[in-house]
């Protein structure tokens, strides 16, 4: 028999999702609560070890060091390189002058960058139930707790951004007054802010967010999110005065996506007889298998059908989506979410595509396949 305590898609509007335009505020209900429960009981098991664990030695290292130089005065892209949006080096400079400039103050941010993720496609699977937001919420904490640990990565606050960017916006077409206004402002400010994290997002936002605003044209919804985009983009904006427009460009577009340094560059898609990565080598060879040794492809199998796999399931999702919402009288409801949600993963294809490993695979594919 289901669990009752994770129930089907709810039929009252007390009961309504938050993405759907329900309101957050009273007593949370006990389903509520035993939902969430299951997730965090989830994200707490692999904690110690990921808090004790040596981790990733150059992620963690640069995500340590270049905001102690902001907080010295340096500028990123003139005093010393950053190839990602300088936005995520502000706010850690700021969590450090709070809470210290320590590996543990590192690895807390990194972990509520991913908490971010998680309870983002909570809230966006919410549409389907209790039950399917469980679900999505594990699915996603397999895919971002695994790769690289709790670096404080801009990638993941990146995400994390734009995926509640991505709940406003849904839940701004679900919504009137006041609480529509607000959703797409806040929706905007969140674009924004995730552009100041990693510019090349802009291919995921500007997908969903470029649909979200054909759908309410009619309204004119591109006014208030404009709003919200501009005040987002205050640090880049920023940013751009201090480093100027040419170093800017070259450290944060040209060396991160076209000068690729030589080690960063891998076939794609991977090979089918061989590990390609030295590091992935090392990480993923043979004597580095599960302890319970259960039958299973070879790590360089599973890269090579993963890869392609990633590209059919971020294709097929916003397609089947936009078949169904032209069929299904729920068009203007569950199908909406589904729709943005798919179109946002689909522009996050090319982080899977640029650098095919185990860990740009899963951030790549983490959204589609929650």
């Amino acid at each position: 028999m289901p669990d009752p305590a994770l129930d089907d898609p709810p039929a009252h509007r007390a009961d309504l999702p938050f993405v759907l335009g329900g309101c957050v505020r009273g007593r949370p209900q006990p389903r509520s609560i035993l939902s969430v429960g299951i997730v965090l009981a989830v994200i707490a098991l692999p904690l110690r070890g990921l808090f004790l664990a040596t981790g990733s030695s150059m992620e963690e290292g640069f995500m340590l060091a270049f905001p102690q130089r902001v907080l010295a005065g340096d500028v990123p892209n003139v005093d010393f390189l950053h190839l990602y949006g300088p936005f995520s080096l502000h706010v850690l400079a700021g969590w450090y002058w709070v809470f210290g400039d320590t590996l543990e103050s590192q690895r807390v941010f990194g972990l509520l960058q991913h908490l971010g993720i998680i309870f983002a496609l909570f809230a966006l699977a919410r549409a389907w139930g209790r039950r399917t937001a469980v679900v999505s919420a594990v699915t996603v904490t397999l895919l971002v707790l695994t790769p690289i640990g709790l670096s404080a990565l801009a990638w993941e606050g990146a995400v994390a951004l734009g995926l509640w960017s991505v709940v406003f916006g849904v839940r701004a077409m679900h919504t009137t007054g006041r609480t529509r206004r607000f959703a797409l402002v806040s929706a905007g400010v969140l674009v924004g802010c995730a552009l100041g994290y990693r510019p090349d997002l802009v291919v995921a936002l500007g997908l969903v967010h470029g649909w979200l605003l054909w759908q309410g044209r009619a309204e004119r919804t591109w006014r208030p999110v404009g709003i919200g985009v501009a005040v987002g983009s205050v640090p880049m904006l920023v940013h751009l005065a201090m480093a100027g427009i040419g170093p800017s460009v070259r450290g944060m577009f040209l060396e991160p996506v076209f000068d690729l340094r030589p080690g960063r560059k891998l076939p794609s898609p991977p090979s089918f007889s061989q590990i390609d990565g030295a590091l992935q080598a090392v990480a993923e060879g043979p004597l580095d298998a599960p302890w319970w040794r259960v039958p299973a492809l070879s790590a360089n199998h599973q890269l090579f059908l993963w890869f392609f796999v990633v590209i059919v399931v971020a294709i097929a999702l916003p397609v089947i989506a936009h078949r169904l919402r032209r069929t299904s009288d729920g068009a203007a409801t569950r199908l909406t979410v589904l729709m943005g949600a798919s179109l946002f993963g689909l522009g996050m294809l090319p982080q899977a595509l640029q650098r095919p490993d185990s860990t740009h695979l899963a951030w790549g594919s983490c959204v589609s396949f929650a």
